[in-house]
């Protein structure tokens, strides 16, 4: 059975997984495309972009208060990143890791079906370069605004239910109500609580869940506030 390494773990291809894939823009405006896998020679693609297959050791990228004491890091080769320009001119402090979570079924053809969809993206600032020799790039991230000591999220994290509040169907007045809502969904498409596809807007209710909600309605970008990275 064909499998593709992504996060910390092997996800086969046929049961749907998260992939995290990372964007480092550098200064000087190259930028950097990798995921995580034990291939050193290939590649994925996801929204028509390349991301080239490195093993990587990623740590700290949790929900929870952030300190000095346990920031991200990310290490991988240094020749997967041709990270020797800058060893010696620090061109890589400043830099912004973009972190995109998305789902395994996403990615382009032949790994996936090429929807293109993903979570909201993670910013992150390069702090600190750790280690940089012929053999290892070891970079210390952080928030741009180096929220040190904030908590990341400040609120109860559930990770297979969205903490939306979805639109009312306003029988009265023929149309949906928004004034509570904060869920950006606003389209003439209905489905109700199990995903289901309706005529009828009085029956588009959303289940709360990624697949049968989130992923039904939303085509690109994935608003679900639920934080499906969080551990079980």
């Amino acid at each position: 059975m064909n499998s593709y390494i992504g996060r910390d773990r092997a996800v086969t291809l046929d049961q749907p997984g998260l992939v995290d894939l990372y964007k480092l823009s550098l200064s000087e405006g190259d930028e950097i495309r990798f995921v995580n896998d034990s291939r050193s020679d290939g590649n994925v693609s996801f929204n028509g972009e390349t991301y080239n297959c490195v093993p990587i050791t990623a740590s700290g990228f949790i929900w929870g208060p952030l300190s000095h004491r346990n920031l991200p890091r990310l290490t991988l080769p240094t020749k997967a990143g041709n990270f020797q320009r800058s060893e010696n001119s620090d061109k890589l402090i400043g830099a912004i890791c973009e972190r995109i979570i998305t789902l395994q079924t996403e990615l382009d053809a032949p790994v996936g079906a090429g929807g293109g969809s993903c979570f909201a993206p993670e910013r992150w600032e390069v702090l600190r370069i750790i280690r940089m020799d012929s053999y290892i790039a070891e970079l210390e991230l952080g928030p741009p605004a180096l929220l040190l000591g904030s908590h990341l999220p400040n609120h109860q994290i559930l990770r297979d239910i969205c903490q939306h509040r979805y639109r009312i169907w306003d029988s009265e007045a023929g149309k949906f109500d928004y004034s509570l809502a904060t869920c950006p969904y606003q389209s003439d498409s209905y489905f109700d609580d199990a995903g289901k596809s309706t005529n009828d807007p009085a029956a588009d209710s959303c289940s709360r869940h990624l697949h049968s909600g989130c992923r039904k309605r939303f085509s690109s970008s994935l608003p679900f506030f639920g934080f499906p990275g969080a551990a079980s």
